[in-house]
């Protein structure tokens, strides 16, 4: 396989009644065999209460499945052993496969067993609202005054050496804390003694006074530090999580293991940082082997109701791989999960099948050649599915990583590493959109956003440009976009804080602005009516599902800057094969990754609820049209530069383009 397959899974999966575990069944079902397998055993103690393995151990039910549920679509929860699980890793191994230990941080009040925790409640992670809650602080100390994460990497190293896993799965609660939004949590008086040394200075008495979980004065505690001491709050918990891995990261690599985190409860690299204290950059510079980027737009969408965080989250994949190039990345790829609650594989096959091909679809240009932004996936969660779903799920992730990437859509996002970190003063006294918002704004809005590149690497890109917040741009790196001859180069940003020197087109809504050069556009300028007050930002969402505040910039905003994109890409650039939706309606999206000068992969994607037939242009006249995805079953005929094709629900179909 061109791609790496990794499965994260529950103990269900697996059949300790077998002398393989159930492994060899199991290998024989998917009809593959994974990269890695991210052994999920949910809960802590599998590590804390560790005590090697000189006598076999009966293993709690939180540890043999997800909470302790009682089963899957193919059994009830077993009773595992210690020697059953080793025997699992043991056999996994002989197949093929790495195995990772995986877990959360979950405190279950002692109801399968008498849990570590209890015998430490001052390591519970503490809110604002509530106090303790049932979830391991791992910043947190124990009060003789060690830090739990010494006590917990070497219970994890004795672990991972017993068993035999490859390494330790950090998912959510581990970087960053459970639902941790930085304005609640933690603000246990352990955490604040630890921010008033990280600080040196004296902190008023509401911070550092004993509390004793008391909500009325936590309140007060958090409110003074985020108005006061908000920057100073921030890089504190950055530089605690950083200090975190890089002692975990050291500990494994130290003893021949690796380490794999997850992404920041699905955020892109500014609101990582604002909400939940984690940079990307600086977690990467701990030498993590893996960073799994939570790209479930399909599942939140179905389960909470909110937006479709479907271009956010391919945006989001996009920036932190321009962010952090050096860094391997699995987008986690959701298909069914029985704790949480969903099941896309058979309630919703078309969004899964969608989700799919778009993650694996978004690329990275190094300077050099185009690469996928990820370099496989991990699939969520990897038990109940049978030998048929398997196969389909297979054939699926065959088609979207076949081709080769050469040039992926139309627009490539530029990153500047030094611009997103001035930014973070420009969104506290603006409200000013980050970089990644932008990108999948205008991605909304049906523009083909399908690659991203650093800025120091500008000079070695062809075809058109996309450069957000370009006021915040140092001087060299502005000159290096206005000097850029490989296309047309769109620039968002405010225009009252930087003049640029010339402009094809100029749209202006106040203190954003999106200015187009070397269109080949006549020149045209435009401004929308801005009903614009001081940004105040309100109150952060604790849930990760919610949106934070940014300065209210209209659609017809970017509804006009997306229509004058699409009017110049297709006709204006002949230096890679385009495509485009004729006649639009928000309905329908495109992708294309052109693998050889005179072939492509078009993917065209449905958004309603009913069945599409959009029309769609190329820069070439088309010599033949097959479709890969199982439908339509109809031959797909062009007319020249051109094709209609029906796109079903929800759904995605993908063909293979050759051109004259």
């Amino acid at each position: 396989m061109n791609y790496e397959a990794w499965i994260w899974t529950e103990l269900l999966a697996f059949d300790n009644r077998q002398d393989d575990q159930g492994v060899a069944e199991y290998i024989r079902k998917t009809g593959f065999v994974p990269k890695g397998i991210c052994l999920l055993v949910s809960a802590p103690d599998f590590v804390l209460l560790h005590n090697g393995m000189e006598k076999e151990v009966m293993l709690p039910p939180d540890v043999c499945s997800r909470d302790g549920h009682k089963g899957n679509e193919e059994r009830l929860r077993q009773n595992w052993t210690s020697f059953q699980v080793k025997s699992l890793v043991d056999h996994l191994h002989r197949a093929g496969s790495e195995v990772y230990i995986s877990m959360f941080t979950a405190y279950h009040r002692n109801k399968f067993h008498q849990e570590w925790i209890s015998a430490h409640p001052e390591v519970l992670q503490v809110w604002d609202f509530q106090g303790a809650g049932l979830n391991i602080n791992c910043l947190a100390r124990l009060n003789d005054g060690t830090f739990f994460e010494d006590v917990f990497i070497s219970k994890v190293i004795r672990t991972v050496l017993d068993y035999g896993f490859d390494g330790w799965h950090g998912p959510d609660g581990w970087g960053p804390l459970t639902t941790g939004s930085l304005a609640y949590t933690d603000c246990s008086d352990d955490m604040m003694a630890q921010f008033a040394d990280h600080l040196c200075q004296d902190l008023p008495e509401v911070v550092v006074c004993k509390s004793n979980n008391q909500v009325s004065i936590l309140e007060k505690r958090m409110d003074w530090i985020w108005q006061n001491r908000r920057r100073e709050w921030l890089h504190f918990n950055i530089a605690r999580m950083e200090t975190f891995w890089r002692k975990m990261v050291k500990a494994l690599h130290d003893n021949g293991k690796k380490a794999i985190i997850n992404s920041a409860w699905t955020k892109a690299c500014f609101e990582a940082i604002y909400r939940y204290g984690i940079d990307y950059r600086r977690i990467a510079a701990t030498g993590v082997d893996y960073m799994v980027v939570e790209t479930v737009a399909a599942g939140l969408t179905l389960i909470h109701g909110r937006r479709d965080q479907h271009y956010d989250f391919l945006a989001m994949l996009m920036e932190i791989k321009a962010c952090v190039p050096g860094m391997k990345l699995l987008f986690l790829h959701g298909i069914k999960d029985a704790v949480e609650n969903y099941d896309l594989l058979r309630h919703a096959p078309a969004r899964l099948e969608k989700e799919l091909y778009s993650l694996a679809n978004v690329c990275y240009h190094d300077g050099e050649n185009t690469h996928r932004a990820a370099d496989g996936f991990l699939a969520c969660l990897g038990d109940g599915i049978s030998a048929d779903e398997w196969r389909w799920l297979k054939t699926r992730w065959d088609k979207a990583f076949s081709a080769q990437p050469g040039y992926a859509g139309s627009v490539t996002a530029i990153w500047s590493e030094r611009a997103f970190y001035s930014h973070f003063d420009d969104y506290l006294e603006t409200g000013g959109w980050c970089s990644h918002r932008q990108t999948f704004f205008l991605m909304e809005h049906g523009v083909q956003i399908q690659s991203a590149a650093r800025i120091e690497n500008i000079g070695r890109l062809t075809g058109t440009l996309l450069v957000p917040y370009f006021h915040l741009l140092p001087e060299e790196e502005l000159q290096s976009v206005l000097n850029y001859r490989g296309g047309a180069v769109i620039l968002l940003g405010d225009l009252t804080r930087r003049k640029l020197p010339c402009a094809d087109v100029a749209i202006d809504y106040g203190t954003i602005s999106c200015v187009i050069i070397n269109s080949g556009m006549a020149q045209m300028s435009m401004a929308i009516p801005a009903v614009e007050g001081k940004f105040t930002d309100e109150e952060i969402p604790l849930a990760f599902y919610d949106d934070i505040k940014y300065r209210d910039i209209p659609s017809v905003f970017w509804n006009k800057v997306a229509d004058i994109i699409n009017s110049i890409i297709v006709p204006g650039d002949r230096t890679h094969v385009l495509c485009r939706i004729l006649d639009p309606n928000g309905e329908t999206a495109v992708m294309s990754l052109e693998f050889a000068s005179d072939a492509l992969h078009i993917a065209v994607k449905n958004n309603s609820q009913i069945y599409a037939k959009p029309e769609l242009e190329l820069t070439k006249n088309i010599r033949s049209i097959k479709i890969l995805s199982g439908f339509p079953l109809t031959e797909c005929i062009p007319d020249k530069d051109r094709f209609k094709v029906v796109i079903p629900p929800q759904g995605i179909v993908v063909m293979e383009i050759k051109t004259e």
